[in-house]
């Protein structure tokens, strides 16, 4: 089995959770490596992820030490040695993975090209109005020329103002950003948003599909109601004489919207209610027919907003 404090000569990874005994078996092991000989404090790099977990790594590492000095299981040539290493303990390389990359940076910045020897950080704030700048420079461009896609994005996502994208594009930067390869990451996610949209465009086209036939189903019923009615004999004449001057427009072979369209004009037209008195009995079991054909039409799952509805479903 590896032994984390004494083992030699190779890589060592401590995967454990919080609570559990890493720092404890940090400081072991750096009181192992010193009291050895096999390294110096001032060759040592230990990094952490806070100001203040560096500095109390710092005080446990030392206070460590000071115990190992005490101890009357140490050869004299050991505790000498260690005595010797506290002298470095508070210039030691215990720091935090920036304050140490800044450091590297400082050192060997001719080495990297357009950097100065005068570079400064950005904090927080100040990197967050840059990207926001950026963001804005990119919605601009887009506003100018916008493409089919830039267009679908801010129907969705904007209501009152465009405020709601930037924050939303910010956090996808962020999230990126925490990523070991953002730019890699970014494309993973691009790639799944494509193979997701040919996905929701599959199931809207057989959601289409289906629809239509329910219309062509219920529109010809009510065409049956109307052909069968004869022109110059019944109170529905309007209607047809509607459908009779252009029933090609009604062959039920269009778009959604198309045969949506060209219903709303029939359903429109109003019936005349006979003046004879015979007739009346006549007039309103049609009207009650009609009526019911109309309904069994409109009822079918919303055809004109479908698309809408289903995007909205999405989320």
């Amino acid at each position: 089995m590896n032994n984390p404090i004494k083992d030699q000569g190779k890589d060592i990874l401590v995967s454990a959770g919080a609570g559990t005994g890493k720092t404890f078996t940090l400081k072991k092991r750096v009181a192992f490596e010193l009291s050895h000989h096999y390294t110096d404090l001032r060759r040592m790099l230990i990094l952490t992820f806070t100001n203040a977990a560096a500095a109390s790594m710092r005080n446990k590492i030392a206070l460590e030490l000071k115990e190992f000095v005490k101890s009357d299981k140490v050869t004299e040539e050991e505790r000498k040695t260690i005595q010797e290493q506290l002298k470095y303990i508070q210039n030691a390389d215990i720091v935090t993975f920036d304050s140490f990359n800044n450091s590297l940076v400082k050192k060997y910045f001719y080495r990297i090209p357009g950097f100065r020897k005068d570079f400064s950080i950005l904090t927080g704030g100040v990197l967050n109005q840059v990207l926001y700048d950026i963001i804005n420079d990119i919605l601009e461009e887009n506003y100018k020329n916008p493409s089919p896609v830039f267009k679908q994005f801010m129907d969705r996502y904007t209501f009152v103002d465009d405020d709601k994208v930037r924050a939303l594009i910010k956090k996808g930067v962020d999230i990126a950003q925490s990523r070991a390869d953002p730019i890699a990451y970014l494309n993973e996610m691009i790639a799944d948003a494509l193979n997701i949209s040919k996905a929701v465009k599959e199931t809207e086209d057989l959601y289409e599909k289906a629809m239509l036939k329910e219309m062509k189903r219920a529109g010809n019923k009510y065409l049956e109601l109307i052909r069968d009615c004869l022109p110059g004999d019944h109170s529905y004449a309007k209607v047809y004489e509607a459908y009779a001057s252009n029933p090609s427009a009604f062959d039920l072979n269009g778009s959604v919207d198309e045969i949506q369209n060209a219903f709303d004009t029939l359903f429109s037209i109003n019936a005349t209610k006979p003046q004879e008195s015979k007739n009346n009995e006549a007039y309103k079991a049609a009207k009650e027919r009609f009526k019911k054909a109309i309904d069994e039409f409109k009822n079918v799952p919303n055809a004109r907003k479908y698309a809408n509805s289903f995007h909205l479903a999405q989320g």
